[in-house]
């Protein structure tokens, strides 16, 4: 048996899918020791200086720049039981006739379930973080779980619908599309609306094929290694984030990514010629407290523990979350539909 310290420290060991947009863009976390987080979400002014009279007295200025929201994440609950049948099957990759003791198989078996505990977590932020990017909302649904929609106000400026290339500006038209005044135009935008300029553009394959398929694109687009901060972006090649090159001051990847839905089939993350244009998005991951007596109510990404019945002998790992990705910028963000 472990104890919940080591569990917790056994989970948050483990290496977790590099998730590419959410791990990229809502690298701040936040934790919260109420079920009920609390998140502010960036505005933008250009109010200029006030004029006054020397002798005048100075009038205070109402406070902008942000607003206050508040939700409570939906509960995350990744439950695995073992029997003691598990003891005694050999495990993937083990030889044929067996190597391992029967407590060696359950101590690899349980390190095996925590990763894909983990996984499971880190996959369901890295759709919140799509959703967020792309949306500007996220929506949360389960089947104990009321479907509801965090709505980040993002203005509709930047929303797909209003971003679709139609004509000869789309991509696929190579003898009109012009790329790179279209990006110009959309990163203008978002400094208007969030002070913070576009520079990361996120394109699924056939986006990115149609884009590179304009001759006049080669000859100006760099695909030699960079890194901002730790960050090598010629090795971001996880779970389907692509570094791809750099154009006129933006950066560009593919983002090829699926999502299991409810009726067991794979949907992609971005639809076919769905792109993201990002600035300085500012993310936050936010986790709510941990209601269970055993972890103090304290709030924590991940909370596992471990309980074992005695008749029928049996064993039992839980593992609990309360996640929710915030973009606190969120007109740093901008959808579009680049092939119409």
């Amino acid at each position: 048996m472990y104890d919940t310290a080591e569990l917790s420290q056994t989970i948050n060991s483990l290496i977790s899918l590099q998730n590419g947009l959410h791990k990229m863009f809502f690298s701040n976390v936040k934790t919260h020791k109420t079920e009920t987080v609390v998140f502010d979400v960036k505005t933008k002014r250009r109010v200029t200086a006030r004029y006054v009279h020397p002798r005048s007295p100075g009038k205070p200025r109402q406070l902008t720049g942000f607003r206050t929201d508040s939700f409570q994440p939906a509960y995350i609950k990744e439950l695995t039981a073992f029997d003691p049948d598990r003891a005694f099957k050999r495990m993937a990759g083990e030889s044929l006739m067996g190597t391992m003791s029967p407590q060696e198989r359950v101590d690899a078996a349980i390190v095996e379930e925590l990763t894909e505990h983990r996984d499971v977590i880190d996959r369901t932020l890295e759709r919140q973080a799509v959703e967020g990017l792309r949306d500007a909302k996220v929506i949360i649904s389960g089947e104990d779980y009321p479907t509801v929609e965090v709505d980040f106000g993002r203005d509709e400026d930047l929303s797909k619908a209003e971003n679709t290339l139609t004509g000869g500006d789309r991509w696929g038209q190579t003898a009109t599309a012009d790329p790179l005044k279209t990006l110009r135009g959309r990163s203008r935008k978002l400094v208007q609306l969030s002070g913070s300029a576009g520079r990361h553009v996120v394109l699924e394959s056939a986006g990115y094929d149609a884009f590179r398929s304009i001759p006049r694109i080669d000859d100006i687009f760099d695909t030699k290694d960079i890194k901002v901060g730790d960050l090598n972006f010629n090795e971001a090649q996880t779970e389907g984030l692509i570094y791809r090159g750099k154009a006129d001051g933006f950066f560009f990847y593919t983002y090829d990514a699926w999502f299991e839905d409810e009726n067991g089939e794979d949907q992609p993350a971005l639809a076919e010629g769905e792109a993201l244009m990002l600035g300085a998005v500012e993310g936050t991951t936010h986790y709510g407290a941990i209601k269970d007596f055993e972890a103090q109510f304290e709030p924590m990404p991940i909370f596992t523990k471990m309980k074992t019945e005695w008749n029928p002998s049996s064993l039992q790992v839980l593992s609990q979350s309360s996640p929710l990705v915030v973009p606190v910028r969120t007109n740093a963000t901008c959808a579009m539909q680049v092939l119409g």
